[in-house]
């Protein structure tokens, strides 16, 4: 990676990326009971600590489980809780709070930031089981639009010193300190996401700056890359997958930006992998969004050859996702700083263009800003 030499792109149109890694309401559906199946089991090894918990049919985790997947999150924190008292190994006990923590979101989320805090700072507890905790914290943040949220996210030591300005460092900054605990994927890609921008960005950086950012990056891809080799085969983890998956793909698309031949090469099978891999979740419309922009940014209006049937599946699909169509709205105010990039698609692409005046209220005007 990183033969070719680089050559200038505009911040305004990586914002466009950084949006998606961090606003995670772009998915059409509830977190919690699309992607929440054993996170923190991430080989063999691990899947035999929690065995014994999931194998317990009549048991208290069984029923939470239950009660989670029907939508009922009062029930199954109640439950999460009940299982807590129960003889559990301290695997068992971590990864039962975590699940707690995903629920708790939906019932009072300054619960959930707690739940996550006391599962990082037990040290019986794995260290992967605190990486998944950690890598967690900032999406709470996302997701919410109430500013007490990250004030609380970012209260305490270590955690006070992750907070910056912008929501996209803040996040790379939990991320990296989730990584400390041992790769989770997500983290591993998001974080070279985010050192990629630094090259895009900051034409201040030396030879030797750009050179250790791309062998950190280099590493976060490999690390990465191991982690879903581990868990491929893992069907109670293959929930948080597309979402790696996606990460995976942005990264490739920034490189590709940046002139990376292998990544030009290879971040379109990228992002249809991560496609498939959302289907079940309903995060493909999200990411199939991902691609049409991204590719636009890097190749033009020549794009749509490989992207306008995936525009036309979310168009299509558009009430499966109303997070997407929350974000076409807000755009049109300038909510995200990309209303500019969205006009001069929409005035190359029609389809697009259509969509955003017949379902997200934008008006004729809006395309001559």
């Amino acid at each position: 990676m990183f033969k070719k030499k680089l050559f200038g792109v505009t911040s305004v149109l990586l914002l466009v990326i950084i949006i998606f890694i961090f606003f995670s309401k772009l998915g059409s559906q509830p977190d919690s009971t699309m992607e929440d199946s054993n996170t923190s089991i991430l080989s063999t090894q691990k899947t035999n600590a929690l065995s014994r918990l999931y194998a317990t049919e009549d048991g208290s985790f069984a029923k939470a489980l239950t009660a989670e997947n029907n939508g009922d999150f009062v029930a199954a924190e109640n439950l999460y809780g009940q299982a807590m008292k129960e003889d559990l190994s301290p695997p068992e006990e971590a990864h039962t709070l975590f699940k707690m923590a995903r629920v708790a979101e939906r019932n009072d989320v300054f619960s959930s930031i707690q739940i996550f805090k006391d599962i990082v700072s037990n040290e019986e507890y794995p260290d992967i089981q605190k990486s998944y905790a950690v890598m967690w914290l900032p999406l709470l943040i996302s997701r919410s639009s109430d500013y007490k949220v990250k004030e609380a996210v970012v209260s305490g030591d270590p955690y006070a010193s992750f907070d910056a300005p912008d929501v996209s460092t803040l996040a790379k900054n939990f991320y990296e300190y989730s990584l400390t605990f041992g790769s989770n994927g997500l983290a591993d890609f998001a974080v070279a996401q985010w050192n990629a921008k630094q090259l895009l960005d900051n034409k201040s950086l030396t030879e030797k700056e750009k050179a250790d950012i791309k062998e950190y990056i280099e590493r976060l891809i490999t690390s990465g890359n191991d982690y879903i080799v581990r868990n491929i085969d893992d069907t109670n983890n293959a929930g948080l997958l597309p979402r790696i998956y996606r990460e995976r793909a942005r990264v490739y698309g920034s490189l590709a930006r940046l002139g990376d031949k292998e990544a030009s090469e290879t971040y379109d099978a990228h992002f249809e992998s991560a496609i498939r891999a959302g289907l079940l979740s309903k995060l493909d419309g999200a990411i199939r969004f991902d691609y049409f922009l991204l590719s636009y940014v890097i190749d033009g209006v020549k794009s749509f050859e490989k992207t306008q049937n995936h525009l036309n599946t979310l168009i299509t699909r558009i009430d499966e996702y109303p997070g997407m169509t929350a974000y076409f709205k807000a755009e049109r105010e300038n909510f995200y700083g990309t209303k500019k990039l969205f006009v001069e698609i929409a005035n190359v692409n029609p389809v697009f263009k259509e969509h955003l005046i017949n379902s997200a209220e934008w008006i004729d005007n809006d395309f001559t800003n």
